[in-house]
């Protein structure tokens, strides 16, 4: 199998892609993986990610890198002063978390007001010990006017005043549910304030420190995804016919970086790069129990499926 000589950064400059088969580097032109080009980014000098050319016993092999199945620059829906940042850089987050908030005063006290008031039942009870008297007297009335003892104008008057009574209490109710509602969009407009991780993952990088002003599109942090880890590979086109959706492959990373395991492919480029003559597979390698180190070199030996 041959294998592809150390390169020294002069003649990487314009390697925008892992080495082609046979040790030829692809031209400046041609387009490569951002996790192959980081691969080869911030050496002085380096072994290229290349590409192992052909199988052997029915095995395609090729170099490979192990990336974060997901970074996320976090941001703040909101505008303001960043309050504090509850996380520290390598630190473990679960996806809900809160990992940063804004100042949040204003939101704080108006969220207060508004639980007072959708939590104040004194005026429906109010209304309710009303109507419960105006119907007592309206049943009085009632009885009086069939004994002819009180004036059906007066027995009007005992109905209106029932009416209002009942139009009174439902629009008390009517009222605690806005109160209700203020009190969702307070909360709501709270958890703007709050920087919470949409991914279980580590912290790579904190950005921002407690009183820096934070806009929209401001990232606070950066947050990597480790429990499933993306390998990025390129196979010479002799291969393309025999990788596809269902292959496996056993990645091993580089010495003391983690154990040997199977990844699947999650994707096959549609397109061979003709100045290489290569592509792109991409596999998911679960990493449940944080074995293996992201951002290293590997190999990656595909199967037979024969």
């Amino acid at each position: 199998m041959d294998q592809i000589a150390p390169t020294t950064m002069a003649s990487v400059a314009g390697w925008t892609r892992a080495s082609a088969p046979h040790g030829k580097a692809a031209p400046g032109g041609a387009r490569g993986w951002p996790g192959l080009k980081r691969c080869l980014g911030g050496l002085s000098v380096v072994m290229a990610c290349g590409v192992l050319p052909g199988a052997a016993d029915g095995v395609e092999t090729g170099d490979c890198v192990i990336l974060a199945g997901a970074e996320v620059d976090l941001g703040a829906q909101a505008q303001g002063l960043l309050d504090q940042v509850s996380v520290e850089e390598n630190g473990a987050v679960t996806r809900g978390q809160i990992v940063a908030s804004l100042h949040a005063e204003r939101e704080r006290a108006a969220l207060d007001l508004a639980i007072l008031r959708a939590e104040d039942e004194s005026r429906i009870r109010t209304a309710e010990i009303r109507l419960a008297f105006e119907k007592e007297r309206l049943a009085r009335a009632s009885r009086l006017a069939r004994s002819d003892i009180l004036s059906d104008e007066a027995l009007a008057e005992r109905r209106a005043e029932y009416d209002l009574a009942e139009a009174e209490l439902s629009r008390t109710r009517v009222e605690q549910r806005e109160a209700q509602l203020q009190r969702a969009r307070a909360a709501a407009e709270l958890e703007v304030r709050r920087i919470r991780s949409p991914i279980d993952g580590v912290v790579v990088d904190v950005m921002l420190d407690p009183g820096e002003f934070v806009r929209e599109d401001t990232p606070v942090m950066r947050i990597a995804r480790i429990r499933t880890l993306k390998v990025e590979v390129f196979l010479p086109q002799t291969a393309y016919d025999r990788i596809t959706a269902a292959s496996v492959a056993t990645i091993t990373p580089e010495s003391g970086t983690g154990p040997a395991r199977e990844a699947r492919v999650r994707q096959v480029d549609r397109l061979i790069d003709p100045a290489s003559g290569t592509f792109g597979v991409e596999l998911a390698l679960d990493n449940s129990d944080g074995a293996i180190v992201a951002g290293v070199r590997c190999e990656a030996a595909f199967r037979s499926e024969d």
